[in-house]
């Protein structure tokens, strides 16, 4: 149905009709597409950020703060899954607000998830720059480091703008595929790192080092498991019959990252000792690496880390799918410079909004680079 007969007639003028109508999405995404947009653009998390809390709660009180996230994501993916059925924009929180209590506060809303996108585009950029800098160098210095991350942080975020300019049905079969790249990633990890398992690494003594203080302090590190795949209330717009695409979508992804989220904490947490694994940046290629440290075994975890990369760009190409349409949205309402909200007159894709902040995440890149050179100069 086009977007101008998703919204009541007594609602619209005949040129606002029109408007709507010229600035319209396409409309190819299906329920493989959305289990992929919910599941690529969190899979990140599975492979580093969450580690930070096993110092504070151990292994166990790290898995009772994961349950606690993914309980509370569970209810927020129903809701969100009925609230995409029933304003299926792909402003998402932006008709959320309007509708609730009126454009200001549909502006706040988008204008929050917005932010929320653009930063973790961009951290996911650096991260994605510093993970290929890491497969390449492992003990290089942050100084050696440095340039790698910054080309290749530079090239995801020039790559999947182009991709996204191509067409939405172009970008998410590459979704797909990154996303099943990085379950095999974590598959080839669980596997690879059997042999190393021990029950004594995974309930310690004491099973938890700072009680619910620790559990409870290791919960912001939890949300990395499953944070922003909130993502997919965007892409509602762009879904065929987004009334059954979205719900069985989004919760079979919900469902996915579970099962990802709980194995992978335990072969982390039982292969190697979880303070050592906690306090490494990329902690999955720390244990795959530990746990093969033989000459012969090289190429083996050089292979798993290169396959480990699929889950970056795959949570990259997510969230800067994201981060255009929540402007695209903004633009078109009103809220943002027109330009942001207008669409290729062929590939309906929103390539202005795209080119804009993938600029924008470019520009973060560099400073970084020439801010982190400042700091070890002085």
């Amino acid at each position: 149905m086009p977007l101008s007969e998703r919204i009541s007639q007594e609602q619209l003028t005949e040129e606002q009709r029109r408007y709507l109508e010229a600035h319209e999405l396409k409309r190819p995404m299906r329920v493989r597409h959305i289990w992929a947009l919910g599941v690529g653009a969190v899979i990140t998390g599975e492979y580093f950020g969450w580690n930070f809390g096993l110092p504070l709660a151990g292994p166990v009180g790290m898995l009772i703060a994961t349950l606690i996230v993914c309980l509370l994501y569970l209810t927020w993916v129903l809701a969100l899954s009925e609230l995409s059925v029933a304003m299926p924009f792909a402003g998402g929180p932006l008709a959320y607000g309007r509708r609730a209590a009126g454009p200001t506060l549909g502006f706040f809303m988008a204008w929050s998830m917005f932010l929320e996108c653009l930063f973790a585009t961009i951290g996911t950029a650096i991260a994605t720059g510093g993970y290929a800098s890491f497969v390449l160098r492992p003990d290089a210095t942050p100084e050696q480091a440095a340039l790698p991350t910054l080309i290749f942080g530079i090239l995801t975020a020039l790559v999947f703008m182009a991709l996204g300019c191509w067409g939405v049905k172009e970008q998410s079969r590459v979704m797909v595929l990154m996303t099943y790249g990085a379950i095999v990633g974590l598959v080839w990890f669980w596997l690879g790192t059997a042999h190393a398992f021990r029950w004594d690494r995974v309930v310690t003594t004491p099973l938890l080092p700072d009680g619910w203080t620790g559990v409870l302090a290791a919960v912001p590190y939890a949300l990395w498991w499953l944070v922003i795949i909130e993502t997919v209330a965007l892409a509602a717009e762009e879904t065929h019959e987004p009334h059954r695409t979205i719900p069985v979508g989004l919760v079979w992804a919900q469902l996915t990252l579970i099962v990802l989220v709980v194995l992978t904490w335990l072969f982390a947490c039982g292969a190697a000792d979880y303070q050592k694994t906690g306090a490494a940046l990329y902690p999955l290629g720390v244990v795959f690496r530990d746990v093969w440290p033989s000459a012969g075994a090289r190429w083996f975890v050089l292979t798993f880390s290169v396959v480990a990369m699929c889950g970056m760009v795959a949570s990259y190409n997510g969230m800067i799918y994201a981060t255009s349409r929540q402007a695209f949205s903004l633009g078109r309402a009103g809220y943002l410079p027109a330009a942001l909200g207008s669409v290729h007159p062929t590939r309906r894709t929103p390539h202005v909004s795209l080119a804009v902040w993938t600029v924008a995440t470019v520009a973060f890149i560099v400073a970084g680079y020439f801010f982190s050179a400042v700091a070890a100069a002085t």
